[in-house]
């Protein structure tokens, strides 16, 4: 009989693909690091993962834990491993495999896994697949053989970015240990990020207000206020307004100031308008 730790969270796309208007830097940085520190376990002892990928990710209680080991393998100068992309997402593979797997010259190493990462590091800060708009794996790979990666997202940290921009380097030689990626992960303070990244989102619909010619009114200005639509973040209440004695819809966003990211607002607008 096999025990395996049940994961509540599913894998990493379903999770960032259900959770992530929710999520704030913090949330990103800690799923960044846990993977980052399950990948220095098996380095440190020669072990490359070999199928890094989001759906090989599971989450627990919001954290990252590396699974399916079925490729992984013990590096050692004589071993030789099979560079075919028939298993494992394109995407997520070195693209060395790509270009020198016609004449099978190319061994996968512990460096294969750190461009991986550099792509999930990027799916992280993004809530996106990798190349989502390219249907065919062969159409992905044709993207990495000629060198082009996705972009960077509006509000990233910079330090971030320079991180899975050396990660997903071409040449394996340059692309950092894993060692190093924690590191700069552990250096990257989520105080120093909120301060920096989303303390202008506070000011986001303020800006909209202006920017729409709204008037801004108290809530204390409305009265015989009644709950009539329930949404994941928007509540609609039937309410009487004092000054113009008239009854008016108000919609709410039902988020606290710290859990605002731009990603919610930008959807509170769209319900709104």
């Amino acid at each position: 009989m096999l025990v395996l730790q049940f994961a509540n969270g599913g894998n990493l796309r379903d999770y960032l693909k259900e959770n992530f208007s929710r999520l704030q830097w913090n949330d990103k940085l800690r799923l960044a690091k846990d993977v980052a520190q399950g990948l220095l376990f098996l380095h440190n002892h020669s072990i490359a993962h070999r199928n890094l990928h989001p759906r090989n990710i599971l989450i627990h209680d919001g954290r990252a834990i590396i699974a399916d080991f079925g490729l992984s393998k013990i590096i050692t100068n004589e071993t030789s491993i099979s560079n075919s992309y028939i298993h494992g997402m394109p995407a997520y593979m070195d693209p060395k495999c790509f270009i020198d797997n016609v004449n099978n010259t190319y061994k996968r190493s512990l460096k294969s896994d750190i461009y991986g990462f550099g792509v999930l590091l990027w799916e992280i800060s993004s809530g996106q697949k990798p190349f989502h708009s390219f249907k065919s794996r062969e159409a992905i790979a044709i993207q990495i053989y000629q060198g082009r990666r996705e972009g960077p997202i509006e509000g990233t940290p910079p330090q971030y970015i320079e991180l899975y921009t050396q990660c997903w380097d071409y040449n394996p030689e340059k692309r950092p240990e894993i060692k190093y990626v924690l590191e700069v992960l552990n250096q990257l303070e989520p105080t120093n990020i909120h301060r920096n990244i989303e303390e202008p989102l506070k000011g986001l619909l303020e800006k909209v207000i202006s920017e729409q010619h709204i008037h801004h009114h108290e809530y204390k200005e409305f009265v015989n206020i009644e709950e009539i639509i329930k949404e994941e973040l928007v509540l609609v209440r039937k309410a009487t307004w004092k000054n113009g004695r008239i009854t008016v819809v108000l919609k709410c966003l039902k988020v606290n100031d710290k859990d605002l990211s731009d990603n919610i607002i930008q959807e509170f607008i769209q319900k709104v308008y």
